[in-house]
């Protein structure tokens, strides 16, 4: 199965991609067009908003037991004369506000430049993470930077759920009872041939 849309050809000239980030809160979903400008409305009607203010890290794969994390960041300049309450807001509301939800990136793929403006395949999602903590930083009297960062989505592959053939285990993962288990052969060693 490919990731790709059925008929989607990911190797022609006119084909275009638009990376998308929905963020899960308590006040509700909000979608973020990542590292590009404008607006953007899927096939769902959901809509996406963009600015290159917004930046995202490349998502990595863990090395030597570690699990890389990511984040995604809006820097800005603040007016001296007239500051916004951006960062007062989001101090206000701190990091209880995403700490656990969920934040996923998606793929929307168009087969063409047309289809930017009525698009034909929803967005696919590529990755969900889960959102940790909120960091802001003023650098000088001018520069903020807001960071929303997130657990890796190798956080947990050292601590894989142990699982053995029994029927115990094979119901966990079922979510219902089921004995097949209680028919696997537990002597290797065989008396005499089961067939003939």
């Amino acid at each position: 199965m490919s990731f790709f849309p059925s008929g989607y050809d990911f190797r022609a000239q006119s084909q275009r991609l638009l990376h998308l980030a929905n963020v899960n809160t308590p006040d509700g979903d909000y979608g973020f067009i990542l590292g590009a400008d404008g607006k953007f409305t899927d096939i769902d009607g959901k809509t996406w908003w963009g600015s290159r203010l917004v930046q995202a890290d490349a998502l990595g794969f863990g090395l030597n037991g570690t699990a890389k994390a990511s984040s995604v960041s809006l820097s800005f300049f603040e007016d001296p004369v007239d500051p916004s309450d951006l960062v007062t807001q989001i101090t206000e509301l701190g990091s209880v506000y995403v700490k656990g939800r969920a934040f996923t990136r998606y793929l929307q793929v168009f087969d063409n430049v047309e289809q930017m403006y009525a698009p034909v395949h929803a967005p696919r999602q590529v990755t969900q993470l889960t959102m940790d903590h909120i960091t802001i930083d003023a650098p000088d009297d001018v520069v903020r930077v807001i960071r929303l960062h997130m657990e890796s989505p190798f956080r947990v592959r050292n601590g894989a759920r142990r699982l053995v053939y029994n029927t115990a285990d094979h119901s966990r993962q079922l979510g219902e009872d089921n004995p097949s288990y209680e028919f696997i052969p537990t002597e290797p060693r065989q008396e005499k041939s089961i067939i003939g």
